[in-house]
């Protein structure tokens, strides 16, 4: 049986697997908490528990749930190093969302480093709206372009998060977090659908380039201190990064055209539809003089005599 494969986010929170992923770490958990919403919180692929149990000792009522079950036993034992408030606040499980069932509606659901393991990430979205209150939220963070960890089965940019906006569930915020990102879903249809804007290709260049730079100042110091000299593994590497850099590009403005079009194309039903509305109208006017008109005697005799000209 294969190794199960951990994360250890709690002990990254606290710098026990290095200082610098360990900030890395605290910023995108502090970013998730301090986006939560509401009082009942639903945190999906817990792992080590910190996010519960940060929330926990601020008097949120979380339920942690993840199918590991080395995770959620560490996640019970951070816990009980706990206050006994923080630990009747927060509640670990070791559940599988897909079969995860509940009469219960949660403020925030929480995904955090959960939609790159699996393939389906449209029926994971899916499942998080259908226990969302309204109004309430689904908080993402996903690894931001390419990795190669073995158990992530895809790589994530903006315009993965875009296709899976619903009308009633739709992208408030986006967040670039140190090699993560960070999407907030709403559950509502009061805010527009996020699109393709300036603004939002500038974010997603700017985080393109920081993560270039870091990624080629790495490969540079490898090769200055004799490590990855051998130059075609570091240009097959390099050649893999920005083929799927310039695919995900294109891939975006792709559907930055076809939303135009639609757009435009649901510009023109708006204003045929107000046309038609409006033609109603004055028909079903016109319909109940001629009924008011027929009922009276004038009317009557009007009509008689018109029906007769036409004979004549």
């Amino acid at each position: 049986m294969m190794e199960e494969l951990k994360d250890y986010i709690f002990d990254a929170y606290y710098y026990k697997k290095g200082q610098e992923f360990g900030r890395k770490v605290r910023r995108r958990i502090h970013w998730i908490t301090s986006n939560i919403s509401g009082e009942e919180i639903l945190d999906v692929g817990c792992s080590q528990g910190i996010t519960p149990i940060l929330l926990g000792r601020e008097g949120k009522k979380v339920l942690g749930i993840d199918s590991s079950h080395s995770a959620i036993e560490d996640a019970k034992r951070n816990l009980s190093n706990e206050d006994v408030e923080t630990q009747k606040n927060v509640e670990f499980r070791e559940q599988n969302f897909f079969s995860f069932n509940s009469d219960h509606s949660f403020d925030t659901v929480i995904l955090g480093e959960v939609l790159e393991h699996i393939t389906d990430e449209a029926g994971f979205i899916q499942k998080a709206k259908s226990i969302v209150k309204e109004k309430g939220k689904v908080i993402v963070t996903t690894p931001f372009g390419i990795n190669d960890f073995v158990d992530h089965k895809k790589t994530f940019y903006i315009s993965d998060f875009i296709k899976l906006q619903q009308d009633d569930l739709r992208i408030s915020n986006v967040e670039y977090l140190d090699g993560w990102i960070g999407i907030i879903f709403e559950k509502t249809n009061e805010i527009p659908l996020l699109d393709v804007s300036q603004g939002v290709l500038d974010d997603l260049e700017m985080a393109f380039y920081e993560k270039e730079r870091k990624l080629l100042d790495k490969l540079n110091k490898r090769t200055q201190d004799g490590y990855g000299s051998r130059t075609g593994e570091n240009y097959n590497y390099k050649q893999k990064f920005l083929n799927e850099k310039i695919e995900k590009v294109k891939t975006q403005n792709e559907l930055y055209v076809q939303y135009k079009k639609e757009k435009a194309t649901l510009k023109e039903f708006k204003r045929i539809q107000k046309e038609y509305e409006s033609l109603l109208k004055k028909y079903k006017n016109l319909e109940k003089k001629y009924r008011n008109l027929s009922k009276s005697k004038l009317g009557k005799l009007t009509l008689l005599y018109w029906k007769l000209r036409r004979r004549g």
